[in-house]
């Protein structure tokens, strides 16, 4: 019983570590975006100033969404956008190949103030 035990502790520990993927510098605010893999298909999102705090933004599936971001003057927007089968239609590109467009929905929206988060972190 106790072997069971220790290989089931195994198993979640061991799926629930994650993978350094790269930093992104974001907006030119000494921001950034820190990637870690954690399952094959999943990331997680961090945003940072890369010496004070890092906070949890998102987890993206890969297969089935993205993520977008928009820098205004003092406010970052953040989208989590899934990739939908929502009113598909074919399209013709420069080349004259063909593909496939479709709507996407946009699952999260969040806006960061940067003169909030210099405050709450000292940044």
């Amino acid at each position: 019983m106790r072997r069971i035990y220790c290989i089931c502790l195994c198993f979640l520990v061991s799926g629930c570590t994650r993978t350094y993927r790269h930093t992104t510098k974001l907006c030119g605010d000494s921001l950034y975006v820190e990637v870690f893999d954690r399952y094959p298909d999943c990331r997680d999102y961090y945003l940072t100033d890369s010496t004070s705090f890092r906070t949890f933004l998102f987890a993206i599936d890969l297969e089935h969404e993205r993520y977008s971001y928009n820098c205004k003057k003092d406010s970052i927007d953040l989208l989590k956008i899934e990739n939908s089968s929502k009113n598909c239609r074919e399209y013709l590109d420069k080349e004259g190949g063909t593909g496939f467009t479709c709507d996407n929905d946009t699952v999260l929206r969040k806006t960061l103030i940067i003169s909030q988060l210099k405050n709450q972190h000292n940044i």
